[in-house]
C-alpha cells in the first residue's frame, strides 16, 4: 500500500483584528469608495496618521515600513511645498505653505495607505476578517456602478462634468476618480474567470462584460483601453501550456494586424459620442492620418511639454508652469525635478515591494495590476485618487490571495 504524506500541516493560528481596527477599517472604506461620503480632509488625515503610529508599534517589521512611507510622503509633500507654487490655493490665505504641505500629504498618504493596510490585515486578520473586507469592498463597488449607470441613461455626461464636479456627490455618482479604479476589477474578475469552473466563471465573465460597457457609458476610453491590456496579459498570464501561450500569441498579432479594422467597427457602433470621437482620433492616428484630433493631440502635446520642462530643469523642477501635464507620473518630474521625484519613485517601489513579500508566488498577477496602475498614472492625474489606491494596494492583493489560495488547496486536494 502507498503511504500518502500530507503536503502540509495545519497550522491552528491566533490571529485577529480586534473589533474596534474591524470596524474602523470598514468605517474607511466609506470616504475611499463611496461618492456620498466625505469624511473631510481633517478627519480622514488625523485617523490615519493615529493608525500608522498603532501599526508602527506592532512589530519591528511594521515600525521600518510605515515610517519608511511617511518619511517619504513628507519628503515629497516639502519638495510641492517649497518647489512649486499651485494655483488651487489662494495666495491670500493664511499658512498657505503649509496648506499646501498638507494638501499633498494627504494625497499620497491616502494614495499609498491602503499598501500599509494590506501588510497588516495579512499579517494579523483571520481568513473570516478578510473575506469580510473583501466582500465589503466589493458590494460597495458594485453599488456605486450600479448607481452611476442609472444616472449615465439619463445624463450621458454624468462623470464628465468637469467644472461643476465635487468631490461627494450626494447621488452616489461616481466621479471620474472611481473610474480610474474599475479596470483594476476588470482585471480582478479576469483571474477569476480563468480560475474558476462553472457558475463562477459565467459569474466573472458577466462582470468583465458589464464593467468595460460601464466604461463605454462613462465615456473613458484610456480606461477601456487599460480594462481590455488588462484582461488579455491576465488570460496570457495564467496559461498553463507553452502551446497555448503561443496559439494566444499568434491570436493577438492577427488582432493587431486588424487593429484599425476594428477600431473603426466599433466607431461605427458605439454609440458614445466622446469614446467614438477619441476610437477616431487613434484610428487617424494608426493609419497615418496625423493625431489631429483635439484630445488625443493636446493629450500627446501636453506629455511632450511636461517632458521638455523636466529637461529644462531636471533637479528641482519648475515653481510654476503654464499647463497641467495630465499625468501624474510625469508632472512630479516637471514640477519637483529629482528632488521630488526620486521619493516619488520610491515610495511606489517602498509600497510594491512590501506587498510582493506577501504575495510570494502570486506576485504575476499582482504584477499586472501594478503595471494597470503606472499606466494609468502616466495618462492619468491619479494621486488624489482615493478608489484608485484602495482598489490596487488593498483590495486587489487580498483578493488575488484568496482566489489563488483557494484554486492551490483544491489542485493540492486533488494530487493527493
Amino acid at each position: 500500500m502507498k503511504l500518502v504524506i500530507p503536503t502540509k500541516l495545519v497550522v491552528f493560528s491566533k490571529k485577529e483584528l480586534p473589533f474596534w481596527e474591524l470596524i474602523l477599517i470598514a468605517y474607511l472604506f466609506c470616504p475611499y469608495l463611496l461618492p456620498s461620503v466625505s469624511l473631510g480632509t481633517t478627519l480622514v488625515l488625523g485617523l490615519l496618521v493615529l493608525y500608522c503610529g498603532y501599526l508602527a508599534l506592532q512589530n519591528r517589521y511594521m515600525l521600518k515600513f510605515v515610517s519608511g512611507v511617511l518619511l517619504l510622503i513628507t519628503v515629497l509633500a516639502l519638495a510641492y511645498a517649497l518647489l512649486t507654487d499651485t494655483a488651487t490655493i489662494s495666495e491670500n490665505v493664511s499658512n498657505r505653505d503649509l496648506k499646501r504641505f498638507v494638501s499633498k500629504f494627504y494625497q499620497y498618504l491616502t494614495l499609498y495607505f491602503p499598501a500599509i493596510l494590506f501588510v497588516r490585515v495579512e499579517r494579523a486578520a483571520t481568513e473570516e476578517q478578510k473575506k469580510f473586507f473583501a466582500a465589503l469592498g466589493i458590494i460597495l463597488i458594485v453599488c456605486v456602478v450600479i448607481t452611476t449607470w442609472v444616472f449615465l441613461l439619463d445624463d450621458p455626461n454624468a462623470t464628465r462634468e468637469w467644472d461643476s464636479f465635487e468631490e461627494n456627490s450626494k447621488q452616489g455618482v461616481a466621479n471620474y476618480y472611481f473610474i480610474y479604479a474599475v479596470p483594476i476589477i476588470i482585471s480582478i474578475a479576469t483571474i477569476i474567470l480563468v480560475k474558476s469552473k462553472g457558475i463562477v466563471k459565467i459569474v466573472s465573465l458577466a462582470c468583465i462584460i458589464f464593467g468595460i460597457l460601464f466604461l463605454v457609458s462613462a465615456q473613458y476610453t484610456l480606461s477601456i483601453l487599460i480594462a481590455i491590456f488588462g484582461v488579455l496579459i491576465q488570460i496570457f498570464r495564467n496559461l498553463r501550456s507553452g502551446i497555448s501561450k503561443i496559439i494566444f500569441i499568434f491570436l493577438m498579432i492577427i488582432l493587431a494586424l486588424f487593429l484599425p479594422e476594428i477600431i473603426e467597427f466599433a466607431v461605427l457602433n458605439i454609440r458614445s459620442e466622446q469614446v467614438s470621437t477619441r476610437l477616431s482620433e487613434i484610428h487617424a492616428f494608426l493609419t497615418g492620418s496625423g493625431a489631429g484630433g483635439y484630445n488625443l493631440s493636446g493629450r500627446l502635446t501636453l506629455y511632450g511639454n511636461t517632458i521638455k520642462a523636466f529637461v529644462q530643469s531636471p533637479i528641482w523642477g519648475n515653481r510654476s508652469l503654464g499647463f497641467d501635464g495630465h499625468a501624474t507620473f510625469l508632472t512630479v518630474l516637471s514640477d519637483t525635478g529629482l528632488l521630488g521625484g526620486i521619493p516619488f519613485y520610491v515610495l511606489l517601489a517602498t509600497a510594491y515591494g512590501n506587498v510582493e513579500k506577501w504575495i510570494g508566488s502570486k506576485q504575476k498577477q499582482f504584477n499586472v495590476i501594478v503595471l494597470m496602475f503606472i499606466m494609468m498614472g502616466l495618462t492619468n492625474p491619479v494621486h488624489a485618487s482615493l478608489p484608485l489606491g484602495l482598489v490596487t494596494w488593498f483590495l486587489a492583493p487580498l483578493i488575488i490571495q484568496m482566489i489563488l489560495k483557494e484554486n492551490t488547496e483544491n489542485e493540492t486536494a486533488v494530487e493527493t
